[in-house]
């Protein structure tokens, strides 16, 4: 990844590529096109909202988001 970024010149081979998808949670087409579909760029709005808040949060309300967030992911499934 550092390698990715550093040398604009060189795109990752197609694995790599893929593990890079995967880490970021997005697609191979996305991180070669740029582009987002409608669904996805409401969950990246909704994402960002979310961490402008989040990191205002003193360290104890960040745990407490965290541990009500995982309790409620335990229900959802």
């Amino acid at each position: 990844m550092r390698n990715y970024i550093n040398n604009h010149d060189a795109l990752p081979n197609i694995d790599s590529a893929v593990k890079i998808a995967h880490v970021l949670n997005t697609t191979v087409e996305e991180l070669v096109e740029g582009r987002k579909n409608k669904s996805e760029l409401q969950k990246s709005d909704l994402a960002g909202k979310f961490l402008s808040i989040f990191i205002k949060l003193s360290e104890n309300d960040r745990k407490s988001v965290i541990a009500l967030l995982e309790e409620m992911k335990k229900h959802s499934s």
